[in-house]
């Protein structure tokens, strides 16, 4: 079984290049990943869920008098997670503070199908999805008892995906969506088409024209 090509941070030590060359090599591959599953449909059962991540510091909003603001608020990412019994995932920035119907609908609607039985905690911004859609949908909120057993596939997940955005958050904000997508990619990979997908991965890489540049490795100024 062949690993996935420069995704470990200390590849470049085995193939004597620099850090800089390995972490381009590796984000080249995050975004054709991303690519690969632009198109990821849910369906069935889809558990769905929002997962919020502080913004790096020097990103962040004060208010007038100085303080932070408290709460769902602009100093948070909105990553929009769902994934569904077969094991597909999504996971999507949609944007900051707290999401809204239009988003939700804009974000899940493209990636969930008619009809599917939706689990989730039951926020208003979820209405116009499940009604868009013709969808059915079920409800556990955390005030209930047991919410986490029954939400449990999509708390894990929001849980990979905040342990693996967190320390990239001093990235650029254009290429931060490299991560949940790749994120997506590598766990819906198991022992049964591991050499299936790098293969297409390796293939589309040296097809596409994805560049990125060592400059855009960072917030920096142009």
């Amino acid at each position: 079984m062949r690993p996935f090509p420069f995704f470990e941070t200390r590849r470049y030590d085995v193939l004597s290049i620099s850090s800089g060359t390995a972490h381009m090599r590796r984000m080249k591959i995050y975004k054709v990943a991303g690519q690969m599953i632009e198109d990821t449909m849910l369906s069935n059962v889809v558990w769905l869920d929002e997962k919020l991540i502080p913004v790096n510091k020097r990103c962040s909003a004060v208010k007038a008098n100085g303080l932070k603001y408290r709460g769902q608020s602009t100093n948070q990412i909105v990553v929009a997670c769902a994934i569904d019994n077969k094991g597909n995932k999504y996971a999507e920035i949609v944007g900051r503070g707290h999401i809204s119907s239009e988003q939700c609908l804009n974000s899940y609607g493209k990636h969930i199908a008619p009809g599917s039985h939706i689990v989730h905690d039951g926020i208003f911004s979820h209405g116009k999805l499940i009604k868009e859609p013709n969808a059915t949908d079920e409800i556990w909120k955390s005030v209930v008892k047991e919410p986490k057993k029954h939400m449990q596939p999509i708390n894990a997940f929001c849980g990979e995906v905040e342990r693996n955005m967190v320390v990239h958050m001093g990235s650029r904000s254009e290429n931060l969506q490299d991560y949940p997508n790749w994120i997506v990619f590598r766990s819906t990979t198991n022992a049964d088409n591991t050499d299936e997908k790098v293969t297409q991965l390796e293939s589309k890489r040296f097809q596409s024209k994805v560049t990125y540049r060592i400059k855009d490795r960072y917030n920096l100024k142009k």
